[in-house]
């Protein structure tokens, strides 16, 4: 037998014609080709969590025009845009009848979170020991952070700083932290109240006492309370 190959990219009619060339015989044929519906397709997926910046982008690549499209969203054009995560389809259909379905399903990253925060506070006032240290899931890596005011996070001053991580996508997540530092006092000059401690903070009442055995020196007894 004869084998021949064709390429067309819409319904054709061929005609063959075959010659023996032992018998000087010449045959005609004709050969009806259907063509189905070349389809490729690609998925854009969100960049961030809740956002619509996903997309899906078809091209017909064997059809009859012209081409209709009818998405799961209303829109009857090759490619959709602004697509949040989820499940989209489509039929696509040419002149001739033929049609297809697709489905498909846009992604988005996880929302960024932090799941541990460390903060090491100032040892004394008007010290920058402190530090900040996060550690954050979710979006795209790698992650940055970023303080205001702006800060070094390992000799950081007291004070309150809100902070922002941003993904490799741009995605963001906010948030806030409050750096201390401990007051040192000397006897002489202890207030009327101060706290003192790193985590659990208690405030401490000063109260002057004069000694009933030393009254000529009006000596002063410091009392913590």
């Amino acid at each position: 037998g004869l084998n021949f190959t064709v390429s067309p990219v819409s319904n054709t009619s061929y005609i063959a014609e075959i010659y023996f060339d032992s018998t000087n015989t010449i045959v005609w044929d004709t050969v009806n080709v259907t063509v189905g519906l070349g389809f490729t397709s690609s998925i854009t997926n969100s960049l961030c969590f809740g956002d619509t910046t996903g997309s899906i982008s078809t091209t017909i690549t064997c059809g009859t025009p012209p081409i209709n499209y009818q998405w799961s969203t209303g829109d009857t054009t090759s490619s959709i845009h602004n697509l949040h995560a989820g499940n989209y389809s489509v039929t696509v259909s040419d002149s001739t009848g033929l049609s297809l379905s697709r489905n498909f399903v846009v992604s988005h990253p996880y929302p960024i979170n932090v799941i541990n925060q460390y903060i090491t506070h100032n040892d004394c006032q008007g010290q920058n020991n402190g530090s900040f240290v996060i550690s954050s899931i979710g979006g795209t890596y790698p992650h940055i952070i970023s303080t205001n005011p702006s800060v070094n996070l390992d000799s950081i001053p007291a004070g309150y700083y809100t902070y922002t991580i941003t993904d490799a996508n741009g995605c963001q997540m906010d948030s806030s932290f409050t750096m201390q530092a401990f007051l040192l006092y000397t006897l002489a000059h202890l207030p009327r109240s101060f706290t003192m401690g790193r985590s659990n903070s208690r405030i401490y009442n000063v109260v002057k006492r004069e000694s009933r055995w030393r009254k000529k020196e009006k000596m002063r007894n410091w009392i913590l309370k």
